[in-house]
Parts: structure tokens; C-alpha cells; sequence
């Protein structure tokens, strides 16, 4: 689409979109703030924040630029908005002599994160939980390997994140349509089909520190290495009940999508929607959510499997809320079979007990556990930070499955990749760098509602 075609679009966003149409400007006598009347809401700004975060150099300041170093705050002479539709922009005119033209779309999407609502009261933040689904709910997403390979655009990566690691979406998908695995390298957890999927979605997968890297975790009942592992990890015994459990617990940073695929035999394995569980115990003991938010853990392990052995430990809450905003939760932190005690204080742990058993008691539910039969071919996606998964036993030997991982930064780094470069062409490079993931996605829901996009 041509400038001059984009420039016709209309002015005003469809119901349910923010409004980015700028009605009216004004600034404050003093120049500390200035006012946007947007379609649907009215925001005051801070002068300084939008001297910080203009961009008319780049995204990167040298250090006489650095806001941080500086003691005085900027003034706003004068403001006034220009242009039409998607290309509606907010000049700022500095007391300095310098001006800086901001697009309406980016300080929309902004807006109510930094500025004064005026329409709103403040009040405080009520825990949001994301939207969990039980097994009466849940309508399992499917994605074909056909969509996926030989190249994946664009729209098929955004979906599959979506579906995954949207707040409003079940964050477990199954993969269909997949070609025969070569049997023996999958055995050796070397060229998997689920690493070859992982990386083609997500661009890496996980690198253990004692496997090297990319090498997958197999679980089989009928090879003698993995008959040991099963001896001394639990995730390795096909014997025993594996509860339903968040992977990689006692890491730092643990993964953030995982992936099984079954390779022969069946299994019984189980999915549980943490978001659920939350709300349940939100609906029926919500005095017992906050411990869940505020008593560590201790989990641990020691894997004899590695020499020298590898021990590894962390102290996370069993609901983790996003840093900087405490109404949002990051992920959930679950795993009965490497839990240590809980650290709370002496008078705290009655009630702490009460929290995390009546959680493990809510995830038992069946109305909460998903029971998949685990057949050859099979492949499930699903987020780790969100999905529990178990395996209550197997039902057909030679039973073999082969996991794998990719970190967090390796998702959200292509996800961010495919928004900006949806977004290039509306918005500059410099306007996108430093915008946060949820407003990012929010940009590209905003440009999608205009029927319009320029290619880079």
C-alpha cells in the first residue's frame, strides 16, 4: 500500500480497539504536561516521559544524552497534532528549540500504562489471572507440521504463540500431519523431530549444561540407560505415578515451552491449566492465595546420572507475579516430586500448609486433569510456565517418548522478531526497539483493526 492510499485510511478504529485519533492538545502553563484527547480517552502525560522516551537519535543514548544523569526537567512550549489515520502523529515543541514528532498509535498503546486516565479513578489493581480452561472447556488446538515446514510465515509463527502464551489462550497445542522419525536418532535424543519443530518455531532449543547442546531427554522401557535414569530421576521411572509438575523446578531460569513426543508404546499422560487451579482456589479459599505469592520454596536436586554429579536448587513462590506489576502473574512454580520445605515464617506456616496442599488437591481434580492417551506419532506443545503436565502410567511396552525445550529468551525474542517486523513500515525501527512485549502486541492488533500495512 502506498503512502497515499494509507493516508486515506479512516481515522477511527473499529469498537473494541483503542481509539489512536488525536481530537485535541493542550499543555499545562507550566509546561510540565501536556493533555491528549484521543477518540475514546482522554491521558495526561509527563513532559519528561515523553523527553525520555522520544527516539529522535535512535534507541540507544550516548551519555550527555542519559536522562538518568541529568537533574533538570524538560518543558513542553507547545503542542500539536497532524496527519491522518495511521499516520496521525503528536508534535512536541521542547522550550529548548527542538521538537519531536511522536506517532498517535505508539502513545495509545502507552497511554495507560504511564499517563493519567482522566475518565478512570485510580484505584487499586486486582490480581488478574489469566483465563485457565478444565477438561470440559478445553477444545485443544491443533497445528499441522504441513504449516510449519518447509518455511513458516509470519502468521503461523504469531499464532502458535498466541495460542501457547496468550493470557486468554490454553497454552497447549498438538502438532498433526508429521512425517515417520528416523527411530535410532530419536533413541539417541540427537536430530529429533521435536528439536527440528522447536527450533523452526522458536529458533533454538534448550542447551543443557552437562548433555552439551541440543541433545533431547528420552524416556524409554526398554533400554538399560534409561532404566538407570529411572533408578535416580523421577521423570525417567515409568513405573511410578508422575504427578503433574512444572519442568526444570529447580532451575534459575527454566524453559518455556516444552514438547513430547511419543515414539512407540502408550501412555497415560496428564495436563493441568495452573490459571484453573488458581481461580478454583480464588473461588472456593481466597485466603489461601496469598501465601502462594509471598512463601518460597525450596526445590533441589542432585543428578547422579552426570559425573561429576549435578546439583542444582532455587527458592521461587509457587505463583510468581511479573516484576513491576503485581496484579500480573509471570508463571507458576510447581513440581511435588523435587519440592523441599516451605520457608515462611513460624506463625505463617499453618496457613502457607493449607495453601499449597488445597492447590496439589485442586490440580487432582478430574474436572482440572486432562488425560491424553500418548499414541506413536503424537506431539503436544504447551507452555511450561502456565501447564503442568504428569504421566500416570504406561500402557503399552516398549514404551519410548523424546522431550525438548526452548528457553524463555529464545521465545519471546522471535516473538518480539515477528511483531517488529509486522510493524516496520507503519512505525520506524527507533519507535519499537524499547516497547514492551504486551504493548507490542497490542501495536500490531491497533494496525491490523486500520486494514493497512506498507512493507518494509
Amino acid at each position: 500500500m502506498t503512502p497515499e492510499l494509507l493516508s486515506q485510511a479512516v481515522s477511527n478504529l473499529p469498537t473494541g480497539q483503542p481509539s489512536s485519533r488525536i481530537v485535541a492538545v493542550t499543555t499545562s502553563p507550566t509546561g510540565e504536561y501536556v493533555t491528549i484527547q484521543f477518540g475514546d480517552a482522554t491521558f495526561t502525560f509527563h513532559s519528561q516521559w515523553l523527553h525520555d522516551a522520544q527516539t529522535d537519535d535512535g534507541a540507544y543514548r550516548q551519555a550527555s544524552d542519559t536522562y538518568t544523569h541529568k537533574i533538570s526537567l524538560v518543558e513542553i512550549q507547545a503542542a500539536r497534532s497532524s496527519g491522518h489515520g495511521i499516520e496521525n502523529t503528536l508534535e512536541i515543541f521542547w522550550k529548548d528549540g527542538r521538537s519531536t514528532r511522536f506517532p498517535s498509535i505508539w502513545l495509545r498503546v502507552y497511554a495507560p500504562l504511564v499517563a493519567n486516565h482522566h475518565e478512570k479513578e485510580p484505584k487499586p489493581k486486582a490480581l488478574r489471572i489469566p483465563k485457565g480452561w478444565q477438561v470440559n472447556t478445553l477444545n485443544m488446538p491443533e497445528i499441522s507440521y504441513n504449516d510449519i515446514f518447509p518455511e513458516i510465515p509470519d502468521t503461523t509463527s504469531l499464532r502458535i504463540c498466541e495460542i501457547l502464551l496468550d493470557n486468554s489462550a490454553p497454552g497447549i497445542l498438538r502438532v498433526t500431519n508429521l512425517p515417520p522419525a528416523i527411530a535410532e536418532d530419536e533413541r539417541r535424543g540427537e536430530n529429533t523431530l521435536l528439536a527440528k519443530v522447536l527450533t523452526q518455531i522458536f529458533g533454538s532449543v534448550f542447551s543443557h549444561p552437562r548433555r552439551g547442546p541440543e541433545v533431547a531427554y528420552t524416556m524409554a522401557s526398554h533400554h538399560e540407560q534409561y532404566a538407570n535414569k529411572g533408578k535416580l530421576v523421577p521423570n525417567y521411572n515409568l513405573t511410578s505415578v508422575l504427578l503433574p509438575h512444572f519442568d526444570q523446578s529447580m532451575y534459575q531460569h527454566p524453559s518455556l515451552i516444552d514438547g513430547l513426543y511419543n515414539i512407540e508404546g502408550e501412555s497415560l499422560n496428564t495436563f493441568v491449566s495452573c490459571p484453573a487451579v488458581l481461580q478454583t482456589l480464588q473461588d472456593e479459599c481466597p485466603e489461601l492465595v496469598e501465601p502462594l505469592f509471598t512463601t518460597p520454596v525450596a526445590f533441589g536436586r542432585v543428578a547422579h546420572i552426570y559425573s561429576p554429579p549435578q546439583y542444582q536448587g532455587t527458592t521461587p513462590t509457587t505463583v510468581i507475579p511479573r516484576p513491576g506489576f503485581p496484579d500480573q502473574i509471570y508463571r507458576f512454580h510447581w513440581n511435588p516430586h523435587q519440592v523441599g520445605a516451605l520457608l515462611c515464617p513460624f506463625h505463617s506456616f499453618p496457613t502457607a500448609l493449607r495453601a499449597h496442599r488445597k492447590f496439589q488437591e485442586i490440580s487432582s481434580r478430574d474436572t482440572h486433569q486432562l488425560k491424553v492417551k500418548f499414541k506413536p506419532g503424537d506431539m503436544y506443545l504447551w507452555d511450561n510456565h502456565k501447564v503442568l503436565h504428569g504421566r500416570d502410567k504406561v500402557l503399552k511396552t516398549p514404551r519410548t517418548a523424546v522431550g525438548q525445550t526452548s528457553s524463555e529468551q529464545a521465545v519471546v525474542d522471535r516473538w518480539r522478531e515477528i511483531l517488529i517486523r509486522r510493524l516496520l513500515g507503519v512505525l520506524e525501527e527507533r519507535w519499537l526497539v524499547q516497547v514492551p512485549l504486551q504493548q507490542l502486541r497490542e501495536l500490531d492488533k491497533m494496525v491490523d483493526a486500520f486494514g493497512a500495512r506498507l512493507t518494509p
